[in-house]
């Protein structure tokens, strides 16, 4: 670490949104109503896809100078519909 410089943490907004994001994956129902009915928990025995729909989550969300996400809905539809 540099002397004087200041580690930055992930904002509670972002955090909050990622938390909800594995919610969702985790109980089945990320993506509503996109992926209705559809049973994605093969998902769980691809490591590979899971890691996509995270990437593609990450990738895609957006957070103002604050570090509050703007498009949580939005990044989480962009993952699940890989």
């Amino acid at each position: 670490m540099i002397e004087g410089s200041k580690m930055q943490k992930l904002s509670h907004s972002f955090s909050g949104a990622l938390r909800t994001f594995s919610f969702w994956i985790a109980n089945g129902t990320v993506g509503l109503p996109l992926l209705e009915g559809i049973d994605y928990s093969c998902i769980f025995e691809e490591p590979s896809a899971l890691e996509r729909a995270y990437a593609i989550f990450a990738n895609v969300i957006e957070m103002d100078d604050k570090g509050k996400v703007l498009n949580a809905k939005y990044a989480e539809r962009r993952a699940a519909s890989t």
